[in-house]
Parts: C-alpha cells; structure tokens; sequence
C-alpha cells in the first residue's frame, strides 16, 4: 500500500470512527490552496491528516439518515434549507431524512467562514458532486447485492427502483453493513438542472415552523450546568481611548468579578443583570478619537478608504466597462445628483450572544 493510500485508510477509519457504518463520500481537493491550512488539526475533518484538503462530505447511514456536513453557517440567509435541497435533488431523497451538520469544528470542514455570498456558487456545485457520487455508489451497490443489470435501475425518493417491476431498495437496506469510503473531485458530472427538483416541492424552510411560533433556541437561549453570565465594557464611539478606570464599587458587589486582561475589561456573574450592573457601576472617562467619521460624514470617509485601499493594494477589486464620459456626452439630458440613506450594518436580527464551555480539555463555543 501507498503512502497515499495509507493515508487515506486512517481517513477512512477515523470517519467512521465519528459517523458508524455506512457510505461516506468526501469532496477532496488535489490542490490546497495556499490560504488553507491541511494535515493536523480538524480544519481538514475530523482529525484527518490526509494528501489532499477535504471539503465537503455526506454520509448515508443505515438508519437511510442522509447527513451533509459543511464549515458555513445557517444565520437566517436560508443555506440550510437550500444546500439539503441540493442533495434532494442529486440522490435524489426526500427533504425529511436530510439532516445538515454545519460548522462544527470536530466534524465540518474548514470551508473558510461563511461570508460574501459563496455559499451557493462555491459549496453547493461541491455538495452535487458528493451527492451525485453516492447516488452511483448505492446504484452499484443495488446492482451487486441483488444480481441485477445496473442500466435497468434508477433512484427516486430515497429508493433504487428496478424499472418495470414492483423491486425496490430503500439507501438503508444498502447501507447497512458497510463502511465505504470514497473521495471525489470536479471530475463528477452531475444531473442537468432540468432533472432537479424532488417529490416535496416546494421546500418548506428548514426550522422554519419554530422560528414562526418561538420554539428556535438562539445562544442567549443555552443553560449550561454552573453557568455564569459576562457582560463586557465597552467605549461609547468607535476607537476611543479609556482614560480612567475605577473597578471599586463592582468588586464589592455581591455575586460579581470584575475581569482584566489588558486593555480588556468585563465582569462576571451568576445573572446577567448582576454582571450588567457591576458594569454599570465602574467610574470610566473616555478620549474620542480624533478623525473618527460621524453618520453625516460615513460615505465620504467610506469613499476614501476603499480608494485608499486599492491604491496600497488591498483586497479591493475596479471593474470598467465602456466610458461613462461617452456614454453622458451622447445623452439627450443629464441630472447629477447624489443619494444616500442611513449606514444599516449587516448584521443578524438574533439577540446578540455567545456562549463557551471549557470541559476536559476541551472548549465548546457557541455562537
């Protein structure tokens, strides 16, 4: 046996060291990108020192739970929803027996965080390749297992369906007993788009029920045995400098501690309103930072800065097509004119949290 093929025996083994038997398909790429980290750690899977970065993964167990495992996150833009809808359509299995493990680091691939909308055009082309990969695994499977010609069987619903018979192989009969493991790359062809869509469309979203009528647990939401609640100080404008602290009164108070790690400064307590009063109760001056944009001068400021940026070689990209002087000097009439409305962040509507568990050797981070 290789070294290459050694190292993928352990990846094999410590896969289904996590999962139990049966299939698992991983997307791996032959090229690791010099932004990524591979080998230790968990960023590549679960423990897996491998030849090549592992990306996405799927794993059909015997109880026919299909699981996707990515690094991006469900925060309210729909991905958890849309990426089992991709692997509905692939294999193709109904929407109720997918389940999504998403950025759990002791099973998600390191996929870069979740951010710039690359989501669907980056990891769910990765997710149809890993789904359409397992689709021929539990075809082969059926036509091995059942002494069949594999031309004359196809996949629906979560089912390999021999044609015109009443035959028919749910992915847990095929499943059970194994612990096949297969890597995959761009090489898979997948089905056209004008073969998707399963038999429960449309989708319903994803906890979309308990988002409706109150029952979705956010971080704020988690209790933890002995849990204690912190509360963090902070500046009133963006970058001032604290010129005064006096922590006095929030030590003495019963049931808080005051916390100090360099320039940070927070308390603790067994509730949230004792840690936010002993907040509270620390003398601070502030300095506002000078230059500091107001909401009046943001797009000015926000103008700058990106030309600023581009021009010292940031992560910063001009496009240009065609001349707007062309294009203006041919109008019949012009108007210039400048609009704004109010800076909004981009930031989630959940009751801001995050929560962490330190627990025999290991943190647990909840965000």
């Amino acid at each position: 046996m290789s070294e290459v093929d050694q190292q993928w025996e352990t990846a094999r083994g410590e896969f289904f060291a996590f999962v139990g038997s049966g299939l698992v398909v991983v997307f791996a790429f032959d090229q690791v990108p010099a932004s990524h980290e591979s080998g230790g750690g968990r960023r590549g899977g679960p423990g897996v020192s491998s030849p090549q970065e592992i990306g996405v993964w799927l794993h059909v167990g015997e109880d026919g739970l299909v699981t996707g495992y990515t690094g991006k996150v469900e925060f309210g833009q729909g991905i958890r929803t849309s990426l089992s809808r991709v692997i509905a359509d692939e294999l193709p299995v109904l929407l109720a027996s997918i389940r999504m493990v998403m950025g759990d680091t002791d099973l998600s691939p390191f996929d870069g965080g979740t951010a710039g909308s690359r989501t669907s055009p980056i990891i769910a082309p990765q997710i149809r390749k890993v789904a359409a990969a397992m689709r021929e695994i539990l075809l082969d499977l059926a036509t091995q297992q059942a002494q069949l010609q594999r031309d004359s069987l196809f996949m629906t619903n979560g089912k390999v369906v021999q044609r015109g018979t009443t035959r028919e192989f749910s992915i847990a009969e095929l499943a059970r007993g194994q612990k096949r493991f297969q890597a995959v790359g761009d090489e898979v062809v997948t089905k056209p788009a004008t073969q998707w869509g399963g038999g429960d469309m449309p989708d319903p979203r994803a906890n979309g029920r308990a988002l409706v009528t109150g029952g979705h647990r956010y971080t704020s939401d988690i209790k933890r045995p002995g849990m204690l609640h912190g509360k963090v100080l902070r500046s009133p404008s963006v970058n001032a400098r604290r010129l005064l602290l006096d922590t006095g009164a929030a030590e003495t108070m019963p049931g808080a501690t005051v916390v100090r790690d360099g320039d940070f400064v927070g308390a603790v307590a067994g509730d949230i309103l004792t840690a936010t009063r002993a907040v509270e109760a620390m003398r601070v001056e502030w300095e506002a930072a000078v230059g500091q944009p107001s909401t009046h001068e943001v797009f000015d400021h926000l103008r700058k800065s990106s030309r600023d940026m581009h021009l010292a070689g940031g992560d910063i990209t001009s496009h240009t097509e065609g001349s707007v002087a062309e294009g203006m000097a041919a109008a019949d009439r012009t108007i210039d004119s400048t609009y704004t409305v109010a800076y909004i962040a981009h930031a989630p509507l959940e009751p801001r949290a995050a929560g962490a568990e330190w627990n025999d050797g290991r943190l647990t981070v909840w965000t």
